[in-house]
């Protein structure tokens, strides 16, 4: 697989570039590709597992697997958000999941202090392992990122020149804020059973947290409205949700993203969108996207502002 360093423009509706700064070999041969685990059924039919046993690895996201990949930081990606100039959105790692416990601490407190270093852009982090995400942010600081970067240039002078590291970058990072405001942070969630990621989010003082409801497997209410959609045959109806407290996550989720399941084998979906219209789904108005359920190469997608 060639060597990509840079930020890529994407074909995902709700980002405008993705970046992959973190990437699998496999330990028999060096093959370069992707890793991941597959941590609930909305992984089922992963795009990127699809891709990986193509033309990456050639391993499953399965457990199994784990051992026989060694994961790896590509600083080359991290210097071209540098060089990349134009602004928008950055989905960052679409194609595994940033915050997988065999991930490193280094890699991801790197991965957050150049984010922090290049404030005209806005990273989004998305994981269905959010409790990851809620160690990061409690355990470290944005000191803490700043040194891990600086000692990796300090120790590679090809890599110092790189990367464009002064006091000026030091402190547009510190002035970003812990975590850095530059950042979105979401979760994942396609069921009921997976509502508690969302408790686990709304602990983190993020200044934009998002929800992905995508795949969708089953209907969710959320505070003010619903959002249901069906995989399967079955008359709508939303359900309450014991789990999710509405008066403890209002005003707490910023952005939804809806979707249905993608891919080969991916089961149809039908989307039933209701809001109640004289409340908002949040107080402030967050905007709601909904993806096309049949996938990422389908045209006319609509926004809900």
């Amino acid at each position: 697989m060639p060597e990509r360093c840079d930020v890529q423009k994407t074909s995902i509706e709700w980002c405008n570039f993705s970046s992959n700064p973190i990437y699998a070999v496999r330990k028999s041969d060096g093959k370069r590709g992707w890793a991941c685990t597959h941590a609930s059924p909305g992984c089922l039919h992963c795009y990127s597992e699809t891709i990986n046993k193509r033309l990456g690895t050639g391993y499953p996201f399965t457990k199994k697997y784990e051992v026989e990949v060694e994961w790896r930081l590509n600083v080359q990606e991290l210097a071209a958000w540098f060089r990349h100039k134009a602004a928008g959105k950055v989905f960052v790692c679409d194609m595994t999941d940033l915050w997988h416990p065999a991930i490193p601490d280094e890699y991801i407190l790197s991965i957050i202090g150049v984010a922090a270093m290049t404030p005209w852009k806005t990273y989004q982090f998305l994981s269905k392992r959010p409790e990851r995400m809620r160690h990061i942010v409690e355990t470290y600081t944005i000191a803490d990122c700043l040194a891990i970067v600086y000692t990796a240039t300090e120790d590679s002078p090809t890599l110092a020149r790189q990367f464009p590291l002064n006091e000026y970058r030091a402190d547009t990072a510190v002035q970003q804020g812990w975590p850095p405001k530059n950042t979105w942070w979401g979760v994942s969630v396609e069921s009921p059973e997976y509502l508690w990621r969302i408790n686990e989010l709304c602990q983190i003082p993020a200044a934009v947290r998002f929800l992905s409801l995508e795949p969708l497997l089953a209907p969710i209410e959320l505070t003010g409205g619903r959002l249901p959609i069906y995989s399967h045959s079955g008359p709508p109806c939303c359900v309450e949700q014991k789990g999710f407290h509405r008066t403890q996550h209002k005003s707490l989720i910023h952005w939804v993203i809806v979707g249905g399941e993608s891919g080969p084998g991916g089961a149809p979906a039908r989307l039933v969108l209701e809001f109640e219209r004289p409340r908002p789904l949040l107080r402030s108005r967050p905007a709601r996207r909904r993806r096309d359920p049949s996938g990422p190469r389908r045209p006319a997608r609509r926004a809900f502002n």
